[in-house]
């Protein structure tokens, strides 16, 4: 793997756009030996704390901190929801209206947690290809705002309301998923983390960072 893409960094935080089918940590389910925070301590040549998580097939910005204090202050901040998120992703059919996802979910064998996540229709779009007796495929791209920080909260709340998000083989339809593959070559989770805003751990500064949108993305506005 090359170099990752930093997209801001100082004395207090770095800040990556994170590749799609990146691990951000070691686990103990994977036996993958690359993995993103690795990555970045190599890059920087510095020791980092993660603060956040991505889904491995999920892209987009990503935060580290560069010491334990600044980590704790980004944690806390994570804890009082005060960090705002912003995601885009391609989903499974025609979406016309805005619309929030208000479902408790649990993780492994947890009690179920509350868990809301806000949703902004983009645009909607389809292309010729025949699924079962429909000779069309309808797709929306939409913006995510999650309020609450729940495992796989997207992606299991957009499959909630019939509308799971392209790529997604845990949580998708793997007819559309072959269809994008095949019309498209698009082979990953149409989920991307776009934009973070926090208060920055050494100023208080609000920051807003951004990562680039991946190619995927600007093919599906390209083509019909």
């Amino acid at each position: 793997m090359g170099l990752l893409n930093i997209i801001y960094e100082d004395d207090s935080i770095v800040a990556v756009d994170k590749p799609d089918g990146v691990l951000v940590h070691k686990s103990r389910i994977s036996r993958d030996h690359v993995f993103l925070l690795q990555l970045v301590r190599d890059q920087i040549g510095q020791f980092v704390f993660p603060v956040h998580r991505l889904d491995r097939p999920t892209s987009g910005v990503i935060l580290f901190a560069k010491s334990s204090e600044y980590a704790n202050h980004l944690v806390q901040q994570f804890t009082n929801r005060e960090i705002k998120k912003k995601y885009i992703a391609v989903v499974r059919g025609e979406l016309i209206d805005d619309f929030v996802v208000d479902y408790a979910l649990a993780e492994d064998d947890e009690e179920k947690k509350d868990a809301v996540t806000e949703f902004k229709v983009l645009k909607s779009s389809h292309f010729e290809y025949q699924i079962n007796e429909y000779p069309i495929v309808k797709y929306s791209i939409v913006e995510a705002f999650p309020k609450t920080g729940r495992m796989h909260q997207i992606r299991k709340h957009l499959k909630h309301v019939h509308h799971p998000i392209i790529g997604d083989t845990k949580y998708g339809d793997g007819k559309h998923n072959r269809a994008f593959r095949e019309k498209f070559n698009i082979r990953r989770l149409l989920l991307h983390a776009l934009e973070i805003s926090f208060r920055s751990p050494m100023t208080n500064e609000i920051m807003i960072l951004t990562a680039p949108l991946p190619i995927e993305f600007s093919l599906l506005n390209e083509k019909r």
